[in-house]
């Protein structure tokens, strides 16, 4: 039995956006031309990413969001409980991923379609909230849940299994909470 929350490399998936839809649709037509014309595909599910400068949108874009305001010495007030988290990557982590992956041999490749890693633990945001108030003393975070952020966020995943890469070509992460918002802030003062 897989425990809820966890989303392993083989966990079906069945999205419920337009975005997701498209994801699963690529990950198919990848893994048939595999199949069918031996093209060597590789695929990535990323959690998600965290960097300077990123602007997508979304409930979970908190974390950088969070970063960026302190650096800017800007208020900043998260629309989730202090306890929420979802599964995270560092960009740079997320970069060699990729790197790694299309290095990695051929007879090594058995999953295909890779959980991309994340910070283990999860942090939650009250994490992240503590961590960039110890690296930029004075920052300005409050907590003010919203239920169209606590209901934005519920459906995701609290743990992607990336040990499919770990097994097949060796990847770690290298990115803790700690070095993360200590390179996210060096990086956008930069």
């Amino acid at each position: 039995m897989v425990p809820k929350g966890v989303a392993f490399d083989e966990t079906p998936k069945n999205p419920s956006s337009m975005y997701g839809v498209t994801k699963v649709f690529g990950e198919h037509l990848g893994l048939y031309y595999h199949r069918r014309f031996g093209i060597d595909f590789r695929g990535v599910r990323f959690a998600q990413l965290i960097g300077p400068g990123v602007r997508s949108q979304g409930y979970s874009q908190f974390y950088p969001r969070m970063i960026e305001s302190a650096v800017r010495g800007a208020p900043f007030e998260v629309q989730v409980p202090e306890e929420a988290s979802v599964p995270l990557i560092y960009l740079k982590d997320a970069v060699r991923f990729l790197v790694e992956l299309s290095e990695a041999a051929e007879d090594r490749i058995k999953t295909r379609v890779y959980n991309g890693g994340q910070i283990l633990p999860a942090p939650s945001a009250g994490d992240l909230a503590k961590e960039v108030k110890r690296q930029i003393p004075g920052a300005q975070i409050t907590f003010k849940p919203d239920q169209a952020a606590i209901n934005g966020i519920k459906g995701l995943p609290r743990l992607l299994d990336d040990s499919g890469a770990r097994i097949e070509w060796n990847w770690s992460l290298r990115c803790g909470l700690k070095e993360m918002v200590e390179d996210f802030i060096k990086e956008s003062r930069s």
